[in-house]
């Protein structure tokens, strides 16, 4: 994963989503949802998502937003 930190702008960190959710679906249907390499895209999805929801909820709309 080239970005460990959740310093990556949120429109990067979602069209890296998307690029590997297309890979990870091309990947899965040939080899399967348990192809080892199949389940190290998912994480690294995983980990773009919690980049994305830690980028969020630390904006300053979080704590003035209604559901919070």
């Amino acid at each position: 994963m080239a970005h460990e930190g959740t310093s990556l702008p949120c429109e990067e960190a979602w069209e890296r989503v998307r690029t590997l959710q297309a890979r990870l679906a091309a990947l899965a249907e040939t080899r399967g949802n348990l192809d080892p390499e199949v389940l190290a895209i998912s994480q690294e999805i995983d980990r773009y998502i919690v980049i994305i929801q830690a980028s969020y909820f630390s904006g300053p709309d979080w704590a003035a937003s209604p559901s919070a």
